[in-house]
């Protein structure tokens, strides 16, 4: 046929004797044809070579993002505040930021696993789809709003209908995706390259500079949870010397003095059965041990109450209490994330506590 495209795609086959070059081109109908090397005629393709055919030549592109080498430091930015990884010298992630943990978590593991041997499922053509993003204003919400709306992934605007199957439908045509308040990912290898990576909040698409890409929906979710999520809200009360309480109004103080566990409420002490306090200790245990993450963020000082924790040669832990409709904000002074419980398993605390536990005590001590 005359006035044909140029190719869209060359081929090369080989075998034990022989090798030939085929180009590939389409009509204005769309029916692809292709020629051998230096013969004059075309052939018309059937459906079982187009459907054999990759779709570009970015299907023969290296899927790996990242060049090989050891991974130092990872930065990322995007939800609600900045987190940093680093490798240790055993060669194990630790986060150092917006929490300094010793340790390593199996969710970080996973993280530093993928991100080490990660891989595109495809690439994009260029004109198969266009990025924007816009200049939004950065807005501060109150504590008590971002905390009142639990959390599972970050929230966003949901994307437009037609964008919802892109990433799994090779040759979509022409469509546009807002990167408008993507993740970003900034990394540090030994060798001194560094790599960056913009991930979509909520479809499975990245680009690094110009090059995008399609992602798992595994690879994707685990490159956009907030990695302090794994960490879980552990204080360890049964292991507390002194206990103190305040709802903002008044409170009471729980602590041991010469052996002795001593409840002190409104000036007055009294003397505590150790039973009692093993069994505050463990309602406390409980009705804490159930709590969900939110995210990032704070309770400002003087709002709702807290209570403070002391512990034998360890530093004294205070938790920030604030309820906010059918449940209770947690927000542990030295971490900047929030948890949150219904409010029905925190009334041992505001009514229930100080009642509960003087209802079985030895004889009150003149203050």
């Amino acid at each position: 046929p005359a006035g044909l495209p140029a190719p869209f795609l060359k081929a090369t086959f080989t075998n034990n004797w022989d090798q030939f070059r085929v180009a590939f081109t389409r009509d204005a109908s769309g029916v692809m044809w292709f020629q051998r090397e230096e013969e004059p005629w075309y052939f018309k393709a059937s459906q079982g070579v187009t459907a054999l055919l990759p779709e570009s030549e970015l299907h023969f592109k290296d899927r790996r993002v990242f060049p090989e080498g050891e991974i130092l430091t990872v930065v990322r930015t995007g939800l609600g505040l900045t987190e940093e990884m680093t490798v240790d010298s055993k060669g194990e992630p630790r986060l150092v930021k917006p929490i300094d943990l010793p340790l390593s978590t199996a969710r970080l593991g996973r993280f530093h696993t993928l991100l080490k041997g990660l891989r595109a499922q495809s690439f994009l053509r260029e004109g198969e789809i266009s990025v924007t993003t816009r200049k939004v204003k950065p807005e501060v919400a109150s504590a008590t709003t971002t905390a009142a709306k639990p959390a599972t992934t970050p929230s966003v605007k949901p994307v437009a209908k037609p964008l919802a199957g892109l990433a799994s439908r090779p040759g979509t045509r022409s469509a546009t995706v807002d990167f408008t308040g993507a993740v970003e990912l900034a990394i540090s290898f030994s060798s001194g390259a560094t790599g960056r990576l913009t991930v979509h909040r909520t479809l499975p698409l990245a680009r690094s500079g110009k090059t995008l890409m399609r992602l798992t929906i595994a690879d994707h979710r685990l490159l956009v949870t907030p990695w302090v999520r794994d960490h879980p809200f552990e204080w360890s009360p049964s292991l507390a010397q002194s206990f103190i309480f305040t709802d903002g109004k008044t409170g009471w103080r729980l602590h041991k003095e010469g052996g002795f566990w001593i409840m002190q409420e409104r000036g007055k002490k009294t003397i505590l059965t150790p039973s009692s306090v093993v069994a505050f200790f463990g309602q406390v245990s409980a009705a804490f041990g159930k709590v969900d993450i939110v995210g990032y963020g704070r309770i400002p000082i003087g709002r709702g109450g807290y209570m403070k924790l002391a512990y034998p040669g360890g530093l004294p832990q205070t938790i920030s209490l604030l309820p906010h409709g059918e449940r209770v904000i947690l927000w542990n002074r030295r971490w900047p994330v929030l948890w949150s419980m219904p409010r029905t398993r925190a009334a041992l605390l505001f009514r229930e506590g100080a009642a509960g536990l003087t209802g079985t005590t030895k004889a009150p001590v003149a203050p």
